[in-house]
């Protein structure tokens, strides 16, 4: 994937983590006595609040129309809401009794940059964490579901067994509304009515607990466990961290003048040279040993340069930055540190995220810890769509008036009074193919299925199980919601591990997101986009 091909959402995550920047700057904008610094961050607040608002509205908007932002729409959003910041700040600076050192145009510049920068950086490191935790999630489902399970969900012992035998009643009582009744057609929409009823507020309700008790997050990181391995690592991008630096002497411009600022920042090619130069290597080092000679080699790149970088400036005829001591003295070598630290965190997290991908990639074909994600996948995708058929062909047969589609309807609801939920699921992983061509006479008469996939093709597939499951959920949403009539599944050209379903249906006014569509797009490794085409809808499950 390119980065022009990456596609990001603005979230309020996103928003907060950026919202640090412009607090902390906003004094450092207006050069402020120690008693003025309350009030510029302060006047930070106020900024950061008019930007949530901005930013909230195209929240909103975004959410409406479906669209995803490219890092280059991204960078113009945070350039407009920076240039929004740097109309505040001109406008509003002498309500907080604050006096703006530079004229209006540099003001907007380069508030519209610095936000720009770190609004973009916030959000897509936001997006890192969703798409990684998605991911994982994906995986860890698609491991338990399509794997031989070593641990039975309904072993005698657990609450699931009770609750199947409790389900397993409620379900036979509706075979019993065969005794003794005939198949009029008030006794049909009766039934067709007690099925719907069972399956909403019994199947769904029992599914919803399950699937939510098993669900499973990606680890969360330790702050603290993540800095420490950092600083023994100190595994830095030089190239990233002279980027963020170069934003902070970008800032510098409301404070000093171009020509001082751009003097300043020779201190970034000492930077680059003092890295590598004395960047400590590791290898064959025990941990305290290492982080005791990083955190040396930090004071050290965060000071040395810095301070020579300011008698350079001395020099050339401006007074010191750094001393008598004030703000910047404390700032400068905190800022570079701290950038430091930071980047060489996210090259922690980034390479254990790549080990639990890779290692849950390896256990696609082993033993899941636990069966729940397959008992909740077979009560709402499986049971729940029996049901969808059985009430519609109870309510079809009571008004079309036919004998024959009358008769075929109220033998099997009656076959349901020998219904056993437990027997069921344990005989759904025996013939997860038979399964799935099975639907095809299940909805007949109620939906046109078609599965484009061979038998041989389909019982190879590494993911078998996962797939019935997927077909026999989409087969029901798209009935239910999008009122289809023709349903096709097919796999892309050259492409097993993404299913392609299209519909004759079409899209509701207000789209649905229940536990149906919840459990696909917990299973699909991308988020999965149901999109109107010129015969009905289109959608793709990434296995």
């Amino acid at each position: 994937m390119t980065w022009l091909s990456i596609r990001v959402d603005l979230s309020v995550r996103g928003f907060l983590l950026f919202a640090i920047m412009p607090i902390l700057a906003t004094p450092l904008a207006y050069v402020p006595s120690a008693a003025e610094i309350p009030t510029g961050i302060g006047f930070g607040v106020m900024q950061v609040g008019v930007l949530g608002l901005v930013t909230l509205v195209a929240i909103k908007m975004l959410a409406l129309t479906g669209h995803r932002l490219s890092l280059i729409q991204l960078a113009v959003f945070g350039l407009f809401i920076g240039s929004v910041r740097g109309g505040l700040m001109v406008i509003f600076d002498g309500l907080f009794g604050l006096v703006d050192p530079v004229d209006m145009a540099t003001r907007v510049l380069s508030s519209a940059l610095f936000t720009g920068f770190w609004f973009s950086a916030a959000t897509y490191l936001v997006h890192e964490g969703v798409a990684f935790n998605r991911k994982y999630k994906a995986l860890r489902n698609q491991v338990a579901t399509g794997s031989d399970k070593n641990i039975d969900p309904l072993s005698p012992v657990t609450p699931n067994q009770l609750a199947m035998d409790d389900l397993t009643r409620v379900l036979q009582s509706l075979g019993k509304l065969v005794s003794g009744q005939d198949a009029t057609a008030e006794n049909l929409r009766m039934a067709a009515e007690a099925v719907r009823t069972k399956s909403d507020q019994v199947v769904r309700p029992l599914s919803h607990k399950i699937w939510m008790d098993s669900k499973v997050s990606a680890p969360k990181a330790r702050l603290s466990e993540v800095s420490k391995q950092a600083i023994i690592d100190l595994d830095y991008s030089l190239g990233r961290v002279l980027a963020i630096e170069a934003m902070f002497f970008l800032g510098l411009v409301s404070v000093y003048s171009i020509e001082r600022v751009l003097l300043a920042s020779l201190a970034l090619p000492l930077v680059a040279l003092f890295s590598i130069a004395f960047r400590p290597k590791n290898q064959d080092r025990a941990p305290s040993r290492a982080a005791l000679i990083n955190f040396v080699f930090l004071v050290a790149i965060a000071t040395i340069p810095i301070f020579v970088d300011d008698l350079l400036v001395q020099f050339a005829g401006f007074n010191s930055a750094l001393f008598p001591v004030n703000l910047f003295t404390l700032i400068a070598p905190l800022w570079l540190g701290v950038i430091i630290v930071f980047d060489s965190s996210l090259t922690v997290l980034r390479k254990s995220r790549v080990a639990l991908v890779e290692e849950l990639e390896k256990q696609k074909a082993s033993a899941p810890e636990t069966g729940d994600e397959d008992l909740a996948g077979f009560l709402h995708n499986s049971l729940q769509s029996e049901l969808t058929v059985l009430s519609l062909q109870l309510q079809a047969a009571s008004e079309s008036q036919n004998p024959t589609d009358a008769k075929a309807a109220w033998e099997q609801l009656g076959a349901w009074i020998n219904k056993s939920v437990s027997e069921d699921f344990e005989n759904s992983t025996l013939d997860p193919a038979s399964r799935a061509f099975g639907s095809i006479a299940a909805w007949r008469g109620i939906a046109d299925v078609e599965i484009n996939i061979s038998p041989e093709t389909f019982s190879r597939h590494s993911m078998t199980p996962l797939l019935v499951q997927v077909i026999e959920e989409s087969i029901s949403n798209s009935v239910r919601h999008l009122k289809a009539t023709k349903i096709t599944f097919h796999f892309a050209p050259s492409n097993t591990d993404q299913l392609i379903i299209e519909t004759n249906g079409r899209l509701p006014a207000a789209p649905t997101n229940g536990i149906g569509t919840s459990w696909l797009n917990s299973i699909s490794l991308k988020p999965t986009e149901l999109v109107e085409t010129a015969t009905g809808t289109r959608s793709v499950i990434d296995l």
